[in-house]
């Protein structure tokens, strides 16, 4: 397959002529326009070789974007055993010189249409390739900017403040139902790091990689969980543990917490936390003058 641009028509005139009859030329816009999930999607649909019929004039933004992803797509066929000129960007003024590597072996492979989002459909591919080609299902390293990987958790000082979950995009950090725990699932994950910065314990960390075991890809993780604070009142499960005693400890000897009563609110929940406070006040109606 010869992904081309519709700016250099002359060019393109030009490498088909001299590539094998068999190529098949996809015209688009611009080259960046078709992503990775495609390159792949074609692998496992009969095509032995993307190229793009690139120039070397080309904008700037385009050739860093293409070059960005075609690292990323080559790195990912290595880890595969194929030659990295699998997908590939044929520089049309280099035709001069001479032909190109080609590669001719099939694949053997033919999925069909792909279903799911552009994530999905790259991994689909990305399976079916490796369990077609024996890869190894290890966790291969990428680089700094790449879209997949892991998030890591100290646990020793995570409170399970969920700051994380409300940030993450794509709902790869999540929570477990009602009990205090912190879900993920590293398919999902893009490495945008907001969780990182978002954490205000710092103890979140993102690793760019690419597991290649499916099933440990695809499942849920559990990062931190701890079992809940009990009211002390109702005895209801209302928060983690872990943060009612951060807060105690952070506000004890502040002027609006310093009764062992006005302390011990905070470990109450939402609703035994306002019975007592009008409970106090009351007793004491002079109380009203500190609120």
């Amino acid at each position: 397959m010869l992904i081309c641009s519709s700016r250099h028509e002359s060019y393109n005139v030009m490498a088909l002529k001299v590539l094998p009859d068999n190529v098949i030329p996809v015209v688009v816009e611009e080259l960046p326009s078709v992503g990775i999930d495609s390159w792949f999607a074609a692998l496992v649909n009969g095509a032995t070789q993307v190229l793009f019929a690139a120039s070397r004039h080309m904008p700037p933004t385009i050739q860093r974007i293409l070059n960005q992803e075609m690292s990323m797509a080559q790195s990912l066929l290595t880890h595969l055993g194929l030659p990295k000129e699998t997908i590939d960007i044929l520089y049309l003024e280099s035709l001069r010189e001479g032909m190109p590597v080609l590669c001719e072996q099939p694949l053997g492979l033919k999925l069909g249409d792909l279903i799911g989002n552009k994530r999905e459909r790259l991994f689909t591919a990305l399976d079916a390739l490796a369990e077609t080609l024996n890869a190894q299902p290890s966790v291969q390293p990428l680089s700094i900017s790449a879209p997949y990987g892991t998030i890591e958790c100290q646990t020793s000082d995570c409170t399970l403040c969920m700051s994380c979950v409300a940030v993450c995009p794509t709902r790869a950090l999540h929570l477990a139902g009602d009990s205090p725990a912190l879900r993920f699932i590293e398919q999902d994950c893009v490495q945008c790091g907001l969780c990182v910065k978002a954490c205000p314990e710092q103890v979140l960390s993102a690793t760019p990689q690419l597991n290649w075991n499916k099933a440990a890809r695809q499942g849920v993780v559990t990062l931190h969980q701890e079992e809940p604070a009990k009211c002390l009142r109702c005895h209801k499960p209302f928060a983690p543990q872990s943060m009612i005693t951060m807060l105690q400890t952070k506000l004890r000897g502040h002027s609006h917490f310093a009764t062992p009563e006005a302390l011990n609110r905070i470990a109450m929940c939402e609703d035994c936390r306002v019975v007592d406070m009008f409970e106090a006040m009351a007793h004491d109606p002079e109380q009203q003058l500190k609120y």
